[in-house]
């Protein structure tokens, strides 16, 4: 759903070559959001930025502050 909300108001603003990096990086910021977050609510948000670009916000319910967290050299995650 995120990623189909992403290309539809892309496609609405004309914005089609933004496409696949704009649903690449929705679905690693849901990805996240779900591993991480103790919430039961997931919000996506696009907006479009100056005609030429948009902002893709994700959050989730939890009340819990983010953690920061190293990752190894070696870590497939967490950069």
């Amino acid at each position: 759903p995120a990623r189909r909300l992403v290309r539809l108001a892309l496609a609405v603003w004309g914005l089609d070559a933004l496409a696949d990096s704009a649903t690449l990086v929705v679905s690693e910021l849901v990805a996240n959001a779900v591993t991480h977050a103790r919430g039961e609510a997931i919000r996506v948000v696009v907006a479009r930025l100056d005609g030429r670009g948009v902002e893709i916000a994700v959050s989730d319910s939890s009340r819990a502050r983010p953690v920061l967290r190293r990752a190894g050299l070696e870590a497939l995650d967490g950069r």
